[in-house]
């Protein structure tokens, strides 16, 4: 409750409180009879207000104390956005509408005159490197203009990071400035190897970023920090939990940071929860619970899981024994204990589920690998319908043992293991000691490998 005391005071510091603030956008020549205003929560554009034209092109927006300091969005519908910085005083801007986001002008702030810059040079930026891009699928076969124009990307993406730099470095203290040097990051020299280069960026990653500012949360490039700094630890070929545990390790390091704004590791912890919850990697969801939305940081009203959900899924976590379940493939009663094999595989899959039809080509791989060796799969089909059922395992030949769940999400077998989507899988060995939890095949892969050369 004191943390959440704290982040309240933070922001109400940052709001808007004086009555009578306004935003004015003018736009020559504009026949666009209504503009909006958005605020750019992370990733997520929340709409804040509405203006209806006025006869000199004005678009007025009255400033309400709820409305917080950040990074915001013009729009006009059909035409484009201008994303601007409000920080607590009126502002007024001008544009020409056939050339809105380039045309704007600010009167008297400093904060969206440095603001604009940037933008202008990362437009410019992004234009010269799309038609790089088309000028390279030219040339599908001509090595060496794809290697002229592959450095003349380089060449663009050194001067927009430079330029940028400079225009940060000339404007200290302001969000703005926070924006620029978080959307660049910090430059690495150019000859380290891509396994050199993942190591500096893990290293140097939030090198220049201010994120003792709590107006980063109210900012489209802060709902993007966090996922591109977990970008750097996610690995291919290993295990999901090994993973998992490289995903904590990076938690561990952001919110761990001196001087960071309680409200950024709030923010980001709901943000993560709320995706993580959604997908296999529970170990993840249970780990953002106890750390941060168990204790009553959460800003989320409505959170995605309960504590209810939260212990069934702590039911099925590794070094747990899974439920004993009983199956009647072709009419005979078969239990999961009684299937004979070193290592078992219980997959919950659909045949409409996109995802599980991308898996299934390794996962027969992987079967004809260890099959032999003492691995078998039981496949739990959540299919509706027993004609897709059998269609599909005839189309794809499955031949592990498979049985379709007479009722898709709501039997007992669906409930003791938590499924609430597919493909779902559960790796157990003769005990029923539940060994891995792999979220994709690769990580299946990696896992079995890991059994068999230690046995």
């Amino acid at each position: 409750m004191m943390r959440l005391l704290l982040i309240t005071v933070l922001l109400i510091s940052s709001a808007f409180i004086a009555v009578g603030q306004t935003i004015t956008f003018t736009v020559k020549d504009s026949p666009i009879p209504k503009a909006f205003i958005y605020l750019n929560h992370g990733n997520i554009t929340e709409k804040i207000d509405s203006a209806t034209l006025q006869p000199n092109g004005q678009y007025i927006f009255k400033v309400n104390p709820k409305t917080i300091s950040g990074e915001y969005t013009f729009s006009l519908p059909g035409k484009g956005e201008v994303k601007f910085i409000y920080s607590g005083e009126s502002l007024s801007a001008h544009a020409d509408f056939k050339t809105l986001a380039e045309s704007v002008d600010y009167t008297n702030s400093k904060e969206n005159h440095v603001y604009h810059e940037f933008l202008i040079t990362q437009q410019l930026f992004e234009k010269r490197r799309e038609l790089i891009e088309k000028l390279i699928a030219l040339y599908p076969n001509s090595s060496s203009q794809q290697n002229l124009f592959t450095n003349e990307i380089t060449n663009a993406e050194r001067i927009f990071w430079a330029e940028s730099q400079k225009i940060a470095e000339n404007n200290p203290d302001l969000l703005a400035t926070t924006i620029i040097n978080a959307t660049i990051g910090k430059k690495p020299t150019e000859s380290l190897s891509p396994e050199e280069l993942k190591a500096w960026k893990k290293l140097h990653f939030w090198d220049g970023i201010n994120l003792s500012d709590p107006r980063l949360e109210f900012t489209e490039i802060g709902g993007s920090l966090i996922w591109n700094y977990l970008e750097l630890y996610f690995e291919k070929g290993i295990t999901k939990e090994a993973q998992e545990v490289e995903f904590k390790k990076a938690l561990n390091a952001a919110f761990g940071r001196s001087g960071i704004a309680e409200n950024l590791i709030t923010f980001w912890a709901n943000e993560l929860f709320k995706v993580f919850s959604e997908t296999d990697y529970e170990g993840m969801t249970t780990f953002l619970w106890d750390s941060f939305i168990e204790t009553g940081c959460s800003q989320v009203e409505s959170r995605p899981l309960t504590a209810d959900d939260i212990q069934k899924i702590r039911k099925t976590t590794v070094g747990q024994k899974a439920f004993d379940i009983t199956i009647q493939p072709n009419g005979k009663k078969i239990k999961l204990s009684s299937i004979a094999a070193k290592y078992k595989l219980v997959l919950f899959w659909s045949s409409w589920c996109p995802h599980c039809i991308m898996e299934l080509p390794h996962i027969k791989k992987i079967y004809e690998t260890y099959h032999s060796q003492g691995f078998e799969i039981i496949g739990i089909s959540l299919d509706y319908g027993k004609d897709e059922y059998e269609n599909f395992l005839k189309k794809e030949n499955l031949k592990w043992i498979n049985y379709l769940d007479p009722e898709p999400y709501q039997s007992e077998i669906s409930q003791e293991f938590n499924v609430s989507g597919t493909p779902k899988m559960v790796l157990v060995d003769e005990n029923l000691t539940i060994l891995s939890k792999p979220a994709t095949a690769e990580q299946l892969e990696s896992k079995l490998k890991e059994l068999f050369l230690t046995r």
